[in-house]
């Protein structure tokens, strides 16, 4: 079964800005490419990084390459219902509780994620690893 998995933003910035982990995030990317996995962005997360990409790469590129990375990702949408969630929730980093109600009620399986605090927010239904250990699997 194809595994349905959220990204982080440390996964793209690090392939996007060829930044430490480079190769572990060009992995994920590939497994999602091949189909092997089904991912997904949020909102913010594209957002953000296209922030990063624009101030290394100028307007033109970053464009070129989020239109390319939209080939191999999905969008993933918090409504107002996930935010007062997050907002309302025991998690302290309220980006992290975004993410994590946004990633339940989509039922994804893992999110993908550098984040030690975030990793402990684990759960039978829903994984919160490294990228590294999440390849692993494969």
């Amino acid at each position: 079964m194809i595994s349905n998995i959220l990204l982080d933003i440390n996964i793209l910035l690090n392939f996007f800005l060829k930044r430490r982990d480079f190769d572990v995030a060009e992995k994920v990317l590939i497994l999602a490419k091949d189909n092997e996995v089904k991912a997904f962005v949020g909102i913010s997360i594209l957002q953000t990084t296209s922030f990063y990409l624009q101030k290394s790469y100028g307007s033109k590129i970053s464009k070129e390459l989020l239109l390319e990375l939209l080939l191999i990702v999905n969008i993933i949408e918090a409504d107002e219902e996930i935010v007062l969630q997050a907002l309302n929730s025991s998690i302290a980093d309220i980006e992290d509780a975004v993410h994590f109600y946004t990633a339940t009620k989509h039922k994804l399986d893992y999110i993908l994620s550098s984040d030690i605090a975030f990793q402990k927010l684990s759960n039978k239904n829903l994984q919160i690893t490294s990228a590294e250990k999440f390849l692993a699997l494969f």
